[in-house]
């Protein structure tokens, strides 16, 4: 299903290792670190998997094609590699999700 590889597709973006069901930790996390009452709070998510990590926002929202964005960071460590941090931006739609348009990872 469409639903299922989106998910998976941007699951992935963070890391090949995080699972649908992490995702859906994670998501609800990046959503509560972007929001406008978060300026640079770090909000934690554990997954069913045993992975687990932080999203924070970095910097001001912006516009970009209609669709109010941020930068962030993600700390993510699951339970097949080593720990990494990653940093890129996520643009919430016109539904309210926060959906990651752009992400490289970092050496920890």
């Amino acid at each position: 299903p469409l639903y299922t590889s989106a998910i998976r597709s941007e699951a992935a973006t963070l890391s090949p290792a995080l699972t649908a069901n992490d995702w859906n930790e994670a998501s609800a996390a990046l959503s509560s670190a972007l929001g406008p009452d978060n300026s640079g709070t770090t909000v934690l998510w554990n997954g069913k998997s045993g992975s687990k990590g932080s999203f924070r926002a970095l910097g001001i929202a912006f516009m970009r094609d209609g669709d109010l964005c941020r930068a962030f960071e993600a700390d993510i460590k699951t339970a097949s590699k080593e720990p990494q941090t990653t940093r890129g931006t996520a643009c919430r739609s016109l539904t309210g999700a926060w959906h990651i348009v752009d992400a490289a990872s970092q050496k920890v």
